[in-house]
């Protein structure tokens, strides 16, 4: 199981990521052999509602960091988490959870020209980027390394 973690806030109304976004979700829907859950991360992270063909989301307002640390410590799921990386709040606590759970299965991926790796990397400590020599940030062209990286 995957769960995919969509970015709702208000950066991600820019720059063509809504498009994006349901272009990636389109692609997850159509890749034999992965069963997935669509959650938006906002204030809290809620199941996402929608057809099969799209999901309905009002990209606004901020992403919780909290939040988003209370889906990852309730769920063992897999989980691809897809944002610009923007966030103005501390991500520390997140940080701390990752380094201390380093088997998390837990993978960004990049949407939109505005984001960059370096937005990318302020959700995982920088011990883990570098010395478990293993990809947990992707861009938007490579949804299907991030799903593979998984271990599907």
């Amino acid at each position: 199981m995957i769960n995919v973690v969509i970015d709702k806030s208000g950066s991600m109304n820019t720059l063509g990521k809504p498009e994006v976004i349901q272009s990636i979700i389109r692609e997850i829907q159509l890749t034999e052999g992965i069963d997935c859950s669509f959650f938006l991360w906002g204030e809290d992270v809620r199941l996402a509602s929608g057809t099969e063909e799209t999901i309905s989301i009002d990209f606004n307002g901020k992403s919780s960091i909290q939040a988003l640390l209370n889906f990852l410590r309730n769920n063992n799921d897999s989980c691809l988490l897809l944002t610009d990386g923007f966030s103005n709040e501390d991500k520390s606590n997140l940080t701390e959870f990752l380094r201390d759970n380093s088997n998390s299965k837990l993978r960004v991926v990049l949407v939109g020209a505005d984001s960059r790796v370096i937005n990318g990397k302020s959700f995982f400590p920088e011990n883990m980027i570098v010395s478990e020599q293993k990809k947990y940030i992707f861009n938007a062209l490579e949804i299907s390394a991030a799903i593979e990286s998984l271990n599907y």
